[in-house]
């Protein structure tokens, strides 16, 4: 099981999923890891969360009924709203191709989120400076 660094523990995490059943089951794998984890089902919701707690790292749902991970995360990038450090997409259908790099989206996951893979890749992502950038095998060991 992964144990994360202190570095990481004290990051603030906020998970962002409209299926609340999942992002339950979701938050209780952070809580495994030792890592502090928020949850939101509505973008709204994430974006108040993310300016009252001053959130440091986000994983955000793309395919949301209300607006998609892709949507959210140009409002937080435009807005006045504090801006969380490292930011991660994760769907079903959206190919990490296809990922606005002005957005500084760090990489896009598929579902079912392979829990272990990312909380590696977020563990060396607060080692690194924000503007390195990821490339295919260093996100999926090809």
């Amino acid at each position: 099981m992964f144990s994360a660094s202190e570095q990481l523990r004290g990051k603030k995490i906020l998970l962002v999923d409209d299926d609340a059943e999942l992002a339950r089951m979701m938050r209780l794998r952070f809580w495994m890891a030792d890592l502090n984890c928020m949850t939101a089902t509505h973008p709204l919701e994430a974006k108040k969360l993310i300016h009252d707690h001053k959130i440091d790292i986000v994983l955000t749902d793309h395919d949301m009924p209300h607006q998609t991970g892709i949507q959210m995360v140009q409002d937080l990038r435009s807005g006045e709203l504090h801006k969380p450090d490292l930011i991660y997409l994760f769907s079903g259908k959206f190919s990490p191709d296809n990922l606005p790099a002005e957005l500084g989206i760090r990489c896009c996951f598929p579902k079912p989120l392979d829990f272990d893979r990312f909380f590696h890749i977020i563990e060396n992502d607060v080692r690194l400076p924000t503007d390195v950038e990821l490339n295919s095998e260093m996100l999926f060991g090809l």
